[in-house]
């Protein structure tokens, strides 16, 4: 994600306190960032059952090309807040945290996976802009 030279200029000028402790200087410290984005057990993003190596269960398989799913963890609570703040109110310094954190996730991308981003819808972009 690219942050603006006004944005850097902003950020320097203004910097966040920790969106949870509210003590460090950033965004979001590291010590609240190991709590937020703790690795979860292999489990289906489907149906939660419990799997290996981030798998989607055989049940759920059925029909579906997709075979794992990789995630930072659930999407609730302070974790669900910083990707709100980070969508809907610019801050995009979380963006390069979770990056970060995921590629430190993936244990490796086999030949035969296809990465995908999930575009915004233009509208969405103009509305947030």
């Amino acid at each position: 994600m690219v942050i603006s030279p006004l944005e850097q200029v902003i950020s320097f000028l203004s910097p966040d306190q920790c969106l949870i402790c509210y003590q460090d200087a950033s965004m979001l410290c590291d010590d609240c960032s190991a709590q937020i984005f703790r690795y979860t057990e292999s489990r289906c993003y489907i149906c939660n059952t419990m799997t290996s190596q981030n798998q989607i269960c055989p049940s759920c398989r059925s029909g579906s090309r997709l075979r794992r799913v990789w995630w930072l963890g659930l999407y609730k609570d302070d974790l669900k807040k910083c990707i709100i703040d980070m969508k809907f109110k610019r801050k995009r310094s979380y963006a390069r945290r979770m990056g970060l954190l995921l590629a430190e996730l993936l244990p490796y991308i086999p030949e035969d996976s296809i990465v995908i981003p999930a575009p915004t819808a233009s509208a969405r972009i103009r509305q947030r802009s």
